[in-house]
């Protein structure tokens, strides 16, 4: 997390020695791709070699965990602690964490690199293997509602229940069109399961 008082997180301590860290935000995007395509448990020397420049598959398990785990927990680390005041049905404040994603930096890397380009003038092919992630994902949290990213994260997180009354079915309609092609590849695999699940879901009024 970006401060203005503490430097970004660069290097790892062990037993005396630093180990530097590859901490620029397309090694995190990739990281977290990794995350979501298996356990950290199966990907410890993959995660620890996209991390450590100078890491390799024969150094110490225990420096490793360390590094891992010490790059994780400081990603984890987030300015504001809850999702705005959100609630779920049952009443509970729901934390950022318990929100369902409305952006993937893969998926949407096109519209995510278009709204870098208007909004800050940064190519972020330029900024490969140089911007670190803090520096990255604090200018990402705050582009402008008028950039492509955001316009479509707000085609995402549209309610359809406001579209009521005979005035609103064509908004209605083509608003469920615009959250059917930018809906998320991992929305649309839940979707598709649910479906699989309960063939006759919907159909009388499930």
């Amino acid at each position: 997390m970006l401060s203005l008082t503490e430097p970004s997180l660069t290097e790892v301590s062990y037993h005396g020695k630093d180990y530097p860290l590859n901490l620029t935000f397309d090694a995190v995007i990739t990281l977290y791709g990794l995350l979501d395509d298996s356990d950290i448990a199966s990907q410890v020397d993959a995660l620890y070699q996209l991390l450590s420049p100078q890491g390799t598959a024969n150094d110490d398990n225990q420096l490793k965990l360390l590094l891992i785990n010490t790059v994780l927990d400081y990603l984890s680390e987030k300015p504001y602690g809850t999702s705005g005041g959100a609630v779920d049905l049952a009443g509970n404040v729901l934390t950022s964490d318990d929100m369902p994603p409305d952006f993937d930096f893969e998926q949407d890397s096109a519209a995510i690199y278009a709204s870098f380009r208007q909004y800050y003038g940064i190519d972020l092919n330029e900024e490969r293997g140089h911007m670190h992630w803090d520096t990255f994902i604090a200018l990402f949290d705050n582009l402008g509602a008028e950039t492509p990213i955001n316009k479509i994260r707000s085609i995402r997180n549209d309610d359809l229940s406001e579209y009521q009354g005979e005035d609103n079915v064509q908004r209605l309609q083509n608003m469920k069109e615009l959250q059917s092609y930018y809906m998320l590849d991992s929305v649309r695999g839940k979707l598709d399961e649910e479906t699989t699940a309960d063939p006759f879901a919907g159909i009388f009024g499930n």
